[in-house]
This record gives C-alpha cells, sequence and structure tokens, in this order.
C-alpha cells in the first residue's frame, strides 16, 4: 500500500482515466446561485439557478436553469429541469469551483428536501410510494456515484507555483540570491535585509503575508503557499492571462459576502440579463481553467 497517494495526485488520476477513455465531454461543470441573507450558508437558503458547462463536439456548452418564482413548488420544479438536464449528460465528474465546500453539499440536502415532497404528494395523492422518474434517479446517481472535483484546490496551487516563480525572479533582478525551499524560497544573507525582501516581493505583485518572510539564520524564507483564493481573482490572476475567459465577476462585486447575495438577488428578481451572464460566465471560465490546469484539448 501506498502512503504518499494525495487528494492532489488521486484528482488527477481520475482525470487521466477520464482522459484516456475519451470521455471529457462527460464531466460537466456546476454552479449554484442562491438567496443568502445574512451571510449564512448551507441554511435552508432558496436555489435561484444552476449553470451547467461541458465540452461538446470541441465546443463549450452551456445550459442556464433558472427558478421562475419565489416558492418551494418552483424550487422544486428548478430541480427536476436539473436532474433532466443531468439525465442527458450522464456526468462521470461534477466539477466546480468550491464544489465540496457549498454546491455539493447543497444539493445533498435539497435533494433530501426534494425526496420528502415527492413521498408527501404521494400521501395527498392518495398513493402508497412516491414516483420516482429517471430523471430523479440519474440526479441521485450524479450526486452519489459521479466523482467530486474540486477544482479550487489544484487552481490554487497552480497559483501558488506562479507566484513562486514570479517572486523568484524579482528578487534575482533586485540582486538577491535566492533557491526554491519546499513552498517558499530561501535568500541567501537575506537576514538583515527583510524589509528589502518585502518591497521586491511587493513590486513583483505577488501577495506574500507579513508573516510569512522572516529570518533563518543568517537567511531569510519567503514562504508562499497554496492560500484559499476566490474565482474572482482565479480568472484575472497573471497566471490565466492567455485564457479566452469571459470574466464577469465584477458583475456582483461587493465588499461582504452579504453585499454579493444581495446583488445576486436583485439580479434575479429583476429579470436583469447581466445574471444569466454572470451564471453563463462562471460555469464557462471554471470549465476552461479546469482543462488549463489538467492540460486537456478542446476536443
Amino acid at each position: 500500500m501506498s502512503d504518499y497517494l494525495d487528494y492532489e495526485s488521486f484528482g488527477r488520476a481520475v482525470v487521466d482515466v477520464i482522459r484516456q477513455n475519451n470521455a471529457w465531454h462527460r464531466v460537466v461543470c456546476i454552479d449554484l446561485e442562491t438567496k443568502v441573507e445574512g451571510g449564512n450558508f448551507l441554511a435552508g437558503e432558496r436555489l435561484l439557478a444552476v449553470g451547467l458547462a461541458r465540452r461538446n463536439a470541441g465546443q463549450i456548452e452551456v445550459k442556464t436553469l433558472r427558478l421562475e418564482e419565489e416558492s418551494d413548488e418552483a424550487e422544486f420544479a428548478l430541480l427536476e429541469r436539473l436532474a433532466e438536464q443531468l439525465a442527458l449528460m450522464r456526468p462521470l465528474v461534477l466539477l466546480g469551483y468550491n464544489i465540496s465546500g457549498y454546491d455539493f453539499p447543497f444539493l445533498i440536502l435539497k435533494m433530501k428536501k426534494y425526496d420528502e415532497y415527492l413521498k408527501a404528494k404521494a400521501v395527498q395523492e392518495g398513493r402508497e410510494k412516491a414516483a420516482y422518474s429517471k430523471a430523479y434517479w440519474a440526479f441521485k446517481d450524479a450526486l452519489t456515484r459521479a466523482y467530486i472535483l474540486d477544482v479550487m484546490h489544484p487552481l490554487r496551487f497552480e497559483v501558488a507555483k506562479h507566484d513562486r516563480q514570479a517572486a523568484r525572479e524579482a528578487l534575482m533582478k533586485a540582486g538577491f540570491a535566492c533557491s526554491e525551499d519546499g513552498i517558499g524560497l530561501r535568500i541567501a544573507g537575506g537576514a538583515s535585509r527583510i524589509d528589502e525582501i518585502k518591497s521586491a516581493l511587493s513590486a513583483s505583485g505577488v501577495e506574500v503575508r507579513e508573516k510569512n518572510v522572516r529570518a533563518d539564520g543568517s537567511n531569510a524564507i519567503a514562504f508562499i503557499p497554496p492560500l484559499h483564493i476566490s474565482l474572482a481573482k482565479v480568472v484575472a490572476h497573471p497566471r490565466f492571462a492567455g485564457l479566452a475567459l469571459r470574466r464577469l465577476k465584477h458583475l456582483a462585486d461587493g465588499p461582504t459576502k452579504e453585499d454579493k447575495g444581495r446583488i445576486i438577488y436583485e439580479m434575479w428578481k429583476s429579470n436583469n440579463p447581466d445574471f444569466e451572464r454572470y451564471l453563463e460566465a462562471d460555469v464557462y471560465d471554471t470549465l476552461l481553467l479546469a482543462e488549463e490546469v489538467f492540460g486537456i484539448g478542446d476536443g
């Protein structure tokens, strides 16, 4: 048994199996927009819309499903439409940005509520058992049998790798001799020049926390770890400047999560066309970023 297999390499192994079987079209990117109030997540919030994206015949195909009105019945109808789409797509992998932290657990909770709704409906109609459609079982398969690939993690590692190289180049340009040291850089003789090192790193555009630059004997260490990073920062990062991303995160930009949630809800409620553009861009960009970081062609 290997003690060296980690989540990152395991995820890449799954992608390799998909690639070897020419099944990238069965990797489906999913993103949810919900009515979040008071910054409380996974607290029974309403599902407003779902975005889906996949490669189909070499092109990125994007679909959006929108809640018609604020009611439980409309939300169940939206889940049924999502189930129908998943039945058509038959995903082997559900991919998303922070999908493991929000979208996946949210859908599991909604699936339970949806199941309870179908059972209650059966009782109201005088039936002993709930009627489950083929789409329902496809929905359940997608949530319980597909591999959940959170692309946030490989992307933050990729950003950190790029930033370490950019930081090294900036330090060498400033006259420092440095070498890689784990997730950081070791700067020879840098213990007495910490402020100069911080200044050079700041000029490079690399985000390095104050506490991550410190003396180590006569040298200095600058740690550049793979920090949590938002999708908005990823799409704007220099590492992905050459990708034809849509980059529309600014449409729901706000100083706090509460502000962002309010903007998204108001766009949905007012039928603002930017709502659909925003959702389409999120799944389109996330899929394209995944293809970049995993080395997937557009076939």
